[in-house]
Formats: C-alpha cells, sequence, structure tokens
C-alpha cells in the first residue's frame, strides 16, 4: 500500500501547473500557489481522503456488527477461549485474584469474568497503539511545518561581503536537503537572504528563473579569487582580539585559510603567531600536532590565562589610607610641634596642657630660645647635646695627642684657635674658605695649615683649617687618602651627622697675617638676636602648621563624605544603567522580533506577488461563471415559487400526519414497555437456568471422580484378593493382617455405597426443578409469540389508514413550516 502511495505521489509530481490546477479544482479546493504549494495541496487532500475512506468502510464494519449483535472472534480470541475452558476452578480462581477480581461465583462465572478482564486489557492496548499513532502523526506535521521557517532563520544573510560565496551555497544546499525544499523554493529563499549590492543584481541584473541559473550567476559575479601571497599576507596580519575565545579565534584563520590548498602545520604555525603572549606561556602550543590537538592545547592555554588573571586580582591589595606628603621620591611624616613626636598632630597631643616642649633639654613649660639650662652653659655646640661618646677618636698631631670627632660628610678639617696655639702655632697659608654648615651660613676660615695626623698609628698628611669664631667645637674629617682603608674608624653610635659644604675659596696671599684676634662680643650679640628671630618665626610656622593641619584634616573629612556621596550617586548611576541596559536588552530582542515580522511579511508579499497573475485569471474565470449562475439562479427563483406552493399543500397532510404519528407513538411506548417487562423475565429465567446448569455440570463433576475413585478401588480390591491367594500358604502371622484388610475394604465398600445412594437422591431432587424450569420457558416463548402477532395486527391496521406515510418515517417533533 506504502509503494502504491509513493508511486502516485510521485506521478502527481510530474504533472503539469494546468493539470494540478484543474485536479485541484475538481476537489473544491484553491488553485492559487506556486507549483509546489499545489502538489503538496493535492497529496495532503489525497492522503486526507483515503484516511476518510479508511474511517468510512470501519464504521461500516462496525454498525453491521452491531446490527447483528455479534462481535467476530480473531485468531486469538478463540486461542483465549479454549485455554480457558481447560481451565479448573482453582486456577481460574487464582487467575482472578492476580487481576484483582472477585474469585467468587461458579465455574462459569468466573470463566466469563476472566474473558471479559483480558478482552478490556486488549482493547486499550490497541487504544493506546492508536493514540501514540495519532500523535507521532500529529508531531511530523508540526515538524513539517516549523522545518521551512527554522530552515530560513538559520541561514545567514549573503552580501558583498561574503568572501567565499561558495562556502554559503554549500551550507544553504545543506539546509535545504534537510528541509525537502524545492528548486521554486530555494530561488525564492535566496532572494530573500539577498542584502546590498547581491539584492540588487539579483532583482534587477540577473532575472534567473530557475535555482542553477541563480546560482551560476550569482557566483559568477560576487566569487573572489585570492593568491597565495594576499591568503599570508592576511594571516600574518590577523591577530587574536583581547575579548575574542581562542576556538573562535581558530575559526577565524581557517575560514581564511580556506580560500587556498595550505598544509596543516602551516596554518597551525599561523594560528599560534597570532596570539599575543610570550614565548614561555605558549610552549604548550607549539607541542600539538595536529588540528584536534591544538584546539585542546588552546582550551588548556585559555584556561591557565584565566587562573592567571584571577591569581594577579586576588593579590591586589587596596590602598593604604595613611596620610602622609611625598616630596619626590622620599616619604614625609608629620610630627606633633607641641611635643616633636610623630605618631599624633599637635591638635592631638596628650601633653599639650603641659605647655610647649623644648627641643633642647626636652623639658616642657618653654622654648628653646628661653631655655635656661642651655645658656648656662660657656660653649655652644652646633649638633644635637649627645651624651654618647661614640664619634670620639683619639689621635696625634704634630706629636700631641688630641681627642676629635669624626664626621663622615663634611669636606673640611677644622681646628679651633685655642687648639692652634696649643699645637704651637705653626705656619699658615694665606687662604680663606667660605662654608656653610648647621646653623650657620657664609661662614668663613681664617687660614689654613698643613700637617701629619698619626690614627691607629697610620701617618697621614692633611690640610687643617683654622676657624675664626671663638668657643664653637668643630670637627675633624680624614680624607681617604693612602691608607684609608686600615683605619679602623668607628661612627655607629653617632646620632647626628654634620654636613659642611664648601662655597667659594679666597686666596688672599697679598693680606697682612693677623697673629692677634680680638673677639667682638657686638658681633655675637647680633648674632644671637638674629637667632632668636629666626626661633620665633620657627615657631610661628609651626603654628602655622598645625593650623594648616586642622584645616587639611577638616578637608579631609569633608573629603571621605564627598566621596561617600558620590559612591552613593555612583553606585545609583550603576543601577539606572544596568536597569537601562537591560531594557536596551529587551528592546533589541523586540526589534529582532519585529524584523523576523517584517522579514516573513515580506516573503508573504513576494508570494502573494507571484501568485497575482494566477488571482486575476480565476477572476476572470470566476466573473464569466457568475455571469452564467445568475441566469440559473433566475431560473431556479421560478422553480421555488411553484415548489413553495407545493410545500403548502404537503403541510397540511404533514399535519393530519403528525397527529397519526403521535398516536403511534404512543400505542409503540406501551408496547415497548410491555416487551421490556417481558425480557426481562426472561433474562431471570436464564440466568436462573445457567445456574442450574452450572450447578448440575459440577454435581456430573463430583459423579465422575467418584466413578474413578471406585474404580481404583475395585482395582485395589481384585489385587488384594489375589495378594491373599497368594499368601494363604504363608504362616499363620498374617491372618491378622488380612482381616485388618478385610475390615477396610468393607468399609470402603460401605462408603461407595452411600455415596452411590447419595448422588441417586440427588438427581431425583433435581429431576422435578429441571422439568418446571423447562415448562416454565416453553410459557414464555409462548407469551412472546402471541405479543409478536399483536404488534404486527396493530402495524397493519395502521399502515392502511387514509392519510398516513410509510411506518418507518416516525418523528415526534412538529414539521417546521416553510416560506
Amino acid at each position: 500500500m506504502a509503494n502504491c502511495e509513493e508511486e502516485q505521489f510521485s506521478s502527481e509530481e510530474n504533472l503539469t501547473l494546468e493539470e494540478l490546477r484543474n485536479k485541484l479544482a475538481q476537489m473544491n479546493l484553491p488553485i492559487s500557489g506556486v507549483r509546489s504549494m499545489l502538489v503538496a495541496r493535492l497529496n495532503r487532500a489525497i492522503s486526507e481522503g483515503q484516511s476518510n475512506l479508511k474511517e468510512q468502510a470501519s464504521g461500516e464494519m462496525s454498525a453491521e456488527k452491531r446490527s447483528t449483535g455479534m462481535k467476530p472472534k480473531t485468531k486469538h480470541g478463540r486461542d483465549v477461549d479454549e485455554s480457558l475452558e481447560k481451565l479448573r476452578s482453582k486456577e481460574l480462581r487464582e487467575r482472578l485474584a492476580s487481576l484483582g477480581l472477585e474469585t467468587k461465583g461458579r465455574k462459569a462465572e468466573l470463566r466469563e469474568r476472566l474473558r471479559e478482564a483480558l478482552e478490556e486489557d486488549a482493547s486499550s492496548e490497541e487504544e493506546t497503539d492508536y493514540e501514540s499513532e495519532t500523535e507521532e502523526d500529529e508531531e511530523d506535521e508540526s515538524e513539517r511545518r516549523r522545518s521551512v521557517r527554522d530552515g530560513h532563520q538559520n541561514c545567514d544573510r549573503c552580501c558583498e561581503t561574503n568572501e567565499n560565496i561558495n562556502q554559503w551555497f554549500r551550507t544553504f544546499e545543506e539546509t535545504a536537503s534537510m528541509c525537502l525544499w524545492t528548486e521554486e523554493q530555494k530561488v525564492i529563499y535566496t532572494k530573500k537572504l539577498m542584502r546590498g549590492s547581491a539584492k540588487i543584481f539579483v532583482n534587477y541584473e540577473c532575472r534567473a528563473r530557475t535555482w542553477c541559473e541563480l546560482k551560476r550567476s550569482l557566483i559568477k559575479e560576487f566569487s573572489k579569487k585570492f593568491n597565495t601571497w594576499q591568503v599570508n599576507h592576511r594571516l600574518q596580519e590577523t591577530k587574536k582580539r583581547e575579548d575574542e575565545g581562542c576556538t573562535a579565534y581558530m575559526y577565524r584563520m581557517l575560514g581564511i585559510a580556506s580560500h587556498m590548498d595550505m598544509e596543516e602545520a602551516a596554518k597551525m604555525r599561523y594560528i599560534i603567531e597570532g596570539i599575543k603572549d610570550k614565548e614561555v606561556n605558549k610552549t604548550i602550543l607549539y607541542g600539538a600536532r595536529s588540528m584536534k590537538e591544538l584546539k585542546e592545547n588552546l582550551i588548556i592555554y585559555e584556561e591557565q590565562k584565566s587562573r592567571k588573571a584571577e591569581s594577579s586580582v586576588r593579590q591586589v591589595r587596596p590602598e593604604d589610607n595613611r596620610k602622609c606628603r611625598q616630596s619626590g621620591s622620599v616619604m614625609k611624616y608629620r610630627r606633633c610641634h607641641n611635643c616633636g613626636d610623630k605618631e599624633h598632630v599637635s591638635a592631638d597631643c596628650p601633653n599639650k596642657s603641659r605647655g610647649p616642649k623644648c627641643f633642647k633639654c626636652r623639658e616642657f613649660g618653654h622654648i628653646s630660645t628661653n631655655c635656661a639650662n642651655i645658656l648656662k652653659v660657656k660653649t655652644r655646640c652646633d649638633g644635637w647635646r649627645n651624651e654618647n661618646k661614640g664619634g670620639v677618636k683619639q689621635i696625634k698631631i704634630m706629636n700631641k695627642n688630641v681627642v676629635a670627632k669624626i664626621d663622615t660628610g663634611s669636606d673640611l678639617n677644622l681646628v679651633r684657635m685655642s687648639m692652634y696655639l696649643r699645637l704651637g702655632a705653626p705656619q699658615l697659608e694665606n687662604r680663606i674658605i667660605k662654608f656653610d654648615s648647621i646653623e650657620a651660613v657664609n661662614v668663613h676660615t681664617m687660614r689654613r695649615f698643613k700637617t701629619e695626623i698619626v690614627i691607629d698609628g697610620i701617618e697621614l698628611t692633611e690640610q687643617m683649617e683654622i676657624r675664626v669664631k671663638h668657643k664653637q667645637v668643630k670637627f675633624i674629617q680624614i680624607k681617604k687618602e693612602q691608607r684609608v682603608n686600615q683605619c679602623a674608624v668607628e661612627v655607629s653610635e653617632w646620632n647626628e651627622v654634620l654636613n659642611i659644604d664648601v662655597c667659594s675659596e679666597e686666596d688672599d696671599r697679598d693680606k697682612v697675617e693677623l697673629d692677634h684676634i680680638e673677639e667682638k662680643q657686638q658681633e655675637i650679640e647680633i648674632l644671637r638676636k638674629e637667632r632668636n628671630l629666626e626661633r620665633e618665626r620657627i615657631t610661628k610656622a609651626a603654628n602655622q602648621a598645625d593650623q594648616a593641619e586642622q584645616s587639611f584634616i577638616s578637608v579631609v573629612k569633608e573629603y571621605e563624605q564627598y566621596r561617600e556621596k558620590m559612591q552613593k550617586t555612583v553606585t545609583d548611576a550603576e543601577v539606572a544603567f544596568s536597569k537601562l541596559l537591560e531594557e536596551k536588552n529587551a528592546l533589541a530582542l523586540q526589534l529582532e522580533e519585529e524584523k523576523r515580522k517584517c522579514e516573513d511579511l515580506q516573503f508573504r508579499f513576494e508570494e502573494e506577488s507571484v501568485n497575482k497573475d494566477d488571482i486575476q485569471k480565476e477572476r476572470r474565470e470566476q466573473f464569466v461563471i457568475n455571469t452564467v449562475n445568475e441566469n440559473k439562479i433566475k431560473d431556479i427563483e421560478k422553480l421555488l415559487l411553484e415548489e413553495r406552493e407545493r410545500v403548502g399543500q404537503l403541510e397540511r397532510v404533514s399535519i393530519k400526519s403528525f397527529e397519526t404519528e403521535e398516536e403511534m407513538t404512543r400505542l409503540r411506548n406501551e408496547v415497548s414497555n410491555a416487551t421490556a417487562q417481558e425480557t426481562q423475565q426472561i433474562e431471570d429465567l436464564q440466568s436462573r437456568n445457567k445456574n442450574w446448569e452450572g450447578s448440575r455440570n459440577n454435581l456430573e463433576d463430583k459423579v465422575q471422580e467418584k466413578r474413578i475413585i471406585m474404580e481404583q478401588c475395585i482395582n485395589q480390591k481384585t489385587e488384594l484378593q489375589s495378594k491373599l491367594k497368594e499368601n494363604q500358604q504363608e504362616s499363620a502371622v498374617h491372618k491378622e493382617s488380612e482381616k485388618s484388610l478385610r475390615t477396610e475394604i468393607e468399609r470402603a465398600t460401605k462408603d461407595l455405597e452411600k455415596k452411590n445412594t447419595s448422588i441417586e437422591d440427588m438427581k431425583k431432587q433435581f429431576e422435578p426443578s429441571t422439568n418446571t424450569l423447562k415448562e416454565q420457558l416453553q410459557k414464555v416463548a409462548e407469551t412472546i409469540e402471541s405479543i409478536k402477532r399483536k404488534i404486527e395486527k396493530l402495524d397493519y391496521k395502521i399502515e392502511h389508514r387514509p392519510g398516513t406515510f410509510s411506518r418507518r418515517v416516525i418523528s415526534t417533533r412538529r414539521p417546521k413550516r416553510f416560506g
């Protein structure tokens, strides 16, 4: 059958367009559309007609079965009946218990109950099979409907930017073969998928009607030929983007390399070189020997890069919030201008109540300019007072032991005037040097002399400078000459390093030597006043710095508050931005859906434009047909007037017939009620008869079993008699056993006789009941026949009454009036 249908469908596909339209017109179906649509419509109509014929045939078969009142039994049903007849009552009860049904009743009832249960199971299985088949057919139809649209949506667009148009046609033909498109559908979908200059070329220049012509013209117009240099140059220039995955990059490179036949090793090398990373990180990629291995290694490489990025993000710590000021690369920490501590500022100083701190004696209550402890000292030190004797060295100058302070950062070797006189006042050179030191600017020396210095037994020749100022402690520096590395100089515990920088040197050889230098108290006092003024300026600057720090703290607090506000605004803006992005995505999805709808509408418009000519032809034909039909309608209206007159006459006759039909229905109802009561009585008698027959069958089965037992006992008796005859010759010991056996035999015979008598009594009891049942059945049959005769007489009388219809036409409703 399936082969016949396939042959029919193939023959329909070979038909011309006019033949298809004629066939569809004969079936009263629309004839507009493309040839493929007409073929599909005709095939669908033929398949539906065959299914309707099958349903009609099955309906007629079922009607015949109902009319006959007998169900045709299949081979399976006959086998079931035979197997059920062989079963005993005990086995039937077990089968019913396994199915969860009642086990009470006689053997015939049990057999019927089991047969009905098996038939219900078989019918339910057939229904489930039919439902599954219908569901599969519906799924196939829905898949066929979806396949065309899904295939059209899955195809990519074709425009002038498609470099490899042959690849595009290859993928398009694959989808077309999967969706089972015809050549006309391929042409329509390719025109729909064209964009840009390709669409203009197809619509205005190509004018191709068949698929082969369209494909050939598009390949000829838009195919691009690449030479090996261009392909290699593009492969060298293309690099992996930062937001691009490794697999996507690999497929992009393979798409570029598909324009020419290239070795797999060369493709792999171009792919690896296009990744911007260190060669050490790309060593895992160079180990790949095939494209499959390279793909796996690219996945591993991408995972390694992501792990490194995560670890680098975790190692980043938040910036330190410590408030510090930087000048260049040196960090300057804040100090308290009240006590000099680095851990707090003067506004938060715990010793603020004790007053200012003196930076000379380290006591509270006064400043260094008014320090009484320092003014009592006759000599002044250019550095901080330090009790530590660490930086002091015992040396020899001009064979005299001298205690000297060593300053590693000084450029000059300075000696006081008192020490110069103690050394014997050696000859001086007329050379004055200007220098700067701590709390002393633009200071100059008096003269210079050259002498030998012995340090740790090592002799050094140094230039010694005489300081002009009296009562000031100066230091000696030993320049690294000759064997300086052998000197063991200890300078680790000296707290302050005093740098003395040489500004300029003046050579006063023409000046007169000054043997006696008088101390000028006026200059000293002026210098002291200048120092006090400078200290006052420093204190004022410190106070201004405290105020600046307080203002800075307030500004920082305001800045933090402003930053928190701005962070809140930024978070709110981010939330709003995320919402806008979501709305944008939703709008983009809606836009895509609208685009798809527009494309579908455009596709429908194109189909309608294709079918426009056919519709116009149909309209012309329909116009001709309508003119012919109008003439026919006028003739039919005349006939309608005549028929209405006839209908009026028939209505009068129908009213009379309706009255007779009502009498008929009343009589029929009475007859049906009487027959229903009689049929119920007959069914009760039949059920009783079945029960008696079942009990009779059971008794017969029991009698047969008893007969079998009697035969067995008789056989045993004969065997025992033979044994007794054989054993009579034996000793007297066996006589007792013989007596016991005889007694047992006698008992068995007595039991058999009792059972035979009980069976005969049962037969006598059941014979009159069976006779009465037969008589009752005969009486019921006679009453049924008499009732049938009465009904036939009534029907005969009703048929022969004047002005009545046939007895087959019976209706309980009043007929509708016409007109």
